[in-house]
This record gives structure tokens, C-alpha cells and sequence, in this order.
């Protein structure tokens, strides 16, 4: 009867385990950004390039917090019940947290590119206007 026991513990220890590893939630920095060119942000302002970015860097940041708690319920929900809890009733945001990386990614490439683009603009607007102040006044 003695010999029953450590059977028992050692079975449930690999099934608890398969279970475990089967369609239970990553962790969020274990989720890879989906690519998204940052040219698709292109035309923006400088401001509304930030304002969009500092957006959806929270999304992503608000994803990540929900994907790291599915991923721990799935593991307490695996050890309790043999189930990935979270990602049966859809806690699991590793998709929706994909996408939001990677237009986080995008957006910081298309702050740099929008900002320099206007810093350019402006900085030959003022050349110009510089250029037309020094002509001397043609009189018709």
C-alpha cells in the first residue's frame, strides 16, 4: 500500500504538468509584436504622432497587465483543476497584445520620422523667409 502513494503523486505530477503546457497564457514579454510599418502613421503631425503613441502604449501596457494575470490564473486554475482557466473562459489577449506591441513599435519609429520631417520643414520655411528678406525691393 505504501508503494500506491508516490505512484499517485508522480502521475499527477506529469499530467499536471502536460496540462500545464497545453494552451495555457504566456506571459506578456514572452508575446512577440506583430509587424507594423511605421509608414502607415505617415502624414501626421509631430504632436499627433506623440499623442497616438503615448495611446497606445497604454493599450499595450493595459494588455500586458491582463495577459500576465491570465497567465497566472491559468497556472493556479492548472494546479487546481487541470485547466487553463483564463484561457478557456478568454482571458487570454496574446493576439490583441501582438498587435498593440507592435503598433507601439511602429508608432515610436513614426514619431521620429514625422517630428524630423517638420523640424525640416520649418527649419526651410525660415531659410526661404530669410532668403526673401535679404532680396532687395524690385520696383515695377
Amino acid at each position: 500500500m505504501t508503494n500506491v502513494a508516490p505512484k499517485l503523486i508522480a502521475g499527477f505530477l506529469i499530467i499536471s504538468m502536460a496540462a500545464s503546457s497545453l494552451g495555457c497564457a504566456s506571459r506578456a514579454s514572452s508575446v512577440p509584436p506583430v509587424a507594423v510599418p511605421s509608414a502607415n502613421y505617415e502624414g501626421y503631425t509631430c504632436q499627433e504622432s506623440r499623442t497616438m503613441l503615448s495611446q497606445a502604449m497604454a493599450r499595450r501596457d493595459a494588455l500586458a497587465s491582463s495577459q500576465n494575470t491570465a497567465a497566472t490564473i491559468d497556472v493556479i486554475g492548472v494546479l487546481l483543476v487541470l485547466l487553463p482557466v483564463a484561457s478557456i473562459f478568454g482571458g487570454d489577449k496574446e493576439g490583441r497584445l501582438a498587435s498593440a506591441k507592435g503598433e507601439a513599435m511602429a508608432l515610436r519609429g513614426a514619431v521620429t520620422m514625422n517630428c524630423r520631417r517638420e523640424a525640416e520643414e520649418k527649419k526651410a520655411k525660415e531659410a526661404y523667409e530669410r532668403r526673401q528678406e535679404r532680396r532687395p525691393s524690385e520696383v515695377y
